[in-house]
């Protein structure tokens, strides 16, 4: 499995992400992954009740981040990504009780999956 996330340094108490001060923006740039396109955001993911597992399709990105407004107080965000490569998508199926990956599928030439379907035959991509 290919786990290149290094934006946050993990989860507080709420299932809310712990921001990495490392990957903030800097005038120099520095790489950061998922890019902000995120590693999963379109399309749904699925459920199997069945197998207690959470599917999703993942996109494998890297960004380098530049601090682009050095004001104290900027206007926004202030800072710019430009695309830095790709390892391509993965299926992924997800224990939902320990969010542990279970299996995965690369797709190494990019894409991934999308229009995951659960149904009673299981899982489709």
């Amino acid at each position: 499995m290919i786990d290149t996330m290094n934006w946050s340094m993990g989860v507080d108490s709420k299932g809310q992400p712990i921001p990495n001060p490392a990957k903030e923006a800097t005038t120099d740039g520095v790489l950061v992954s998922p890019n902000s396109g995120g590693a999963t955001n379109w399309p749904s993911p699925s459920f199997d009740p069945e197998t207690g597992l959470f599917y999703v399709g993942t996109s494998e990105t890297f960004s380098v981040f530049y601090l682009t407004d050095t004001d104290p107080h900027p206007e926004g965000y202030g800072a710019v990504q430009v695309g830095a490569g790709s390892y391509g998508g993965a299926l992924r199926a997800i224990d939902y009780k320990t969010g542990k990956t279970v299996w995965q599928h690369h797709y190494p030439s990019g894409g991934g999956a999308t229009d995951i379907l659960t149904t009673a035959g299981k899982t489709t991509p």
